[in-house]
């Protein structure tokens, strides 16, 4: 029974198909509920929420965290092994 739904399991994880139905699905779900929540806005007589503001330090700073890291990375990697012992 394990074997069976394991096998179920894995056609599901890799049939294209059914990825792309539920995106679309997902999608159609996403666009009511944006449209629902401005009729409910317009009902109600509020304005449209001002965007958020986006701060770029943070993202910056990963960027190089990242960055040093995989240049650490290929460095140590291109360097010659020491020997052991």
């Amino acid at each position: 029974m394990a074997m069976r739904t394991t096998a179920v399991l894995d056609r599901l994880i890799h049939d294209d198909d059914l990825h792309d139905q539920l995106t679309t699905g997902a999608d159609r779900l996403l666009a009511a509920y944006r449209s629902l929540v401005a009729v409910g806005r317009r009902l109600a007589g509020k304005p449209e929420p001002e965007p958020r503001r986006r701060r770029r330090l943070p993202v910056l700073v990963i960027g190089v965290g990242v960055l040093a890291l995989v240049r650490s990375m290929h460095r140590a990697q291109q360097s010659p092994a020491a020997p052991a012992g």
